[in-house]
């Protein structure tokens, strides 16, 4: 076998990994996503005092934007007029931030399909493994396209939202401690669980 025989090889192992990875970790937002949507109807079961009502409402609607505006309304229904509604709002307003952000990536995700582009690199040009928007879907592609850029999101890119997924359960969970400690009147916990939810975020 020839040295580029041998480079070629390799090349093509890469590529399969790479195709591999993002496979993984689409399958890991998968598994990720679930677990936030039991976290999310979890939360509203907490809001609707633990009568199980608020999961049933919570699976009612299909699409998770009506889910999570569902858990928003009844949140900031439940903590209206209370001492503690906004160091409360405080962390809930950013945190429904991210829920909204995740979900629309993770919809992106879901839309799109891997393929290899062919892009500018030194010495010439290589191949890079990338989920995109559908091949068809010229519009979507055309306004994602950023110059200078290699389109689509890599291997790191899906994965970074898959632990960003994962991350934000973590957050809603905590956010279930905050509204349990604000029906006891546990000021003292509630105000411990919200410095946590901003500590977990700096930025």
């Amino acid at each position: 076998m020839s040295e580029t025989d041998h480079l070629d090889q390799e090349h093509i192992k890469a590529i399969a990994n790479e195709y591999q990875q993002i496979r993984e970790a689409i399958a890991g937002i998968t598994m990720g996503w679930a677990a936030l949507e039991s976290h999310m109807a979890l939360l509203l079961d907490v809001i609707t005092n633990k009568t199980g009502v608020g999961l049933a409402i919570y699976y009612a609607p299909a699409n998770t934007e009506t889910r999570f505006d569902i858990v928003d309304h009844a949140l900031q229904t439940a903590i209206r007029g209370q001492k503690c509604t906004a160091i409360v709002m405080t962390v809930w307003a950013p945190l429904k931030r991210r829920l909204d952000s995740a979900r629309k990536k993770r919809n992106k995700i879901f839309h799109g399909s891997i393929g290899t582009v062919s892009a500018p690199r030194r010495g010439g040009r290589g191949n890079y493994v990338r989920l995109m928007p559908p091949i068809f879907d010229f519009h979507r592609m055309q306004r994602e396209h950023k110059d200078k850029q290699i389109p689509g999101m890599s291997a790191h890119d899906v994965s970074a939202i898959t632990t960003r997924i994962w991350e934000l359960g973590k957050d809603v969970n905590i956010m279930q401690d905050v509204m349990e400690s604000l029906q006891r009147g546990d000021e003292t916990t509630l105000k411990e669980k919200c410095s946590e939810l901003i500590a977990r975020h700096p930025n």
